[in-house]
């Protein structure tokens, strides 16, 4: 089952990122976004993210992330844009954009992914309560940066 909703919500992100340069490049204007979505289905957590968003359990005495940081900080991340070609400086591609993945940013597309991440997470009766928020919240608020686990 996890397979049909990886295969659609991987449709859906295309598709909404087709519409996204559409529109930038009519209006003849450059841009760009993150894009993370949560399901809840009974136990189970359904995520899917791109770009600079966290998604993070907080249970009583600790805190798990359910996501990872598609940024240059990230050995992957900054790997597989290296191998396509693209020049990273300052931690951020052409010394300009900080995420590895994004929804539009059509000028570094040959580079970038719009695939998101997809996980899955069974909650236990200790998780209180899940945050999904993007990279100013996290930055500025509570500077949530575990491994993941």
């Amino acid at each position: 089952m996890i397979y049909r909703e990886t295969w659609l919500t991987c449709i859906a992100f295309k598709k909404i990122e087709e519409e996204i340069i559409a529109y930038l490049k009519e209006k003849m204007v450059r841009g760009g976004t993150t894009a993370l979505c949560t399901v809840f289905d009974k136990r189970e957590v359904y995520t899917a993210n791109l770009g600079d968003c966290q998604i993070v359990v907080f249970q009583k005495n600790s805190f798990r992330n359910l996501s990872t940081l598609h940024d240059y900080f990230n050995e992957e991340e900054r790997k597989t844009i290296e191998q396509k070609g693209g020049i990273i400086l300052k931690n951020r591609l052409e010394g300009e954009l900080a995420l590895s993945r994004s929804i539009g940013d059509y000028k570094y597309k040959k580079y970038l992914s719009s695939e998101p991440e997809i996980t899955t997470h069974q909650l236990k009766d200790e998780d209180e309560y899940i945050i999904l928020a993007t990279d100013g919240f996290w930055n500025v608020r509570f500077c949530v940066n575990s491994p993941q686990g």
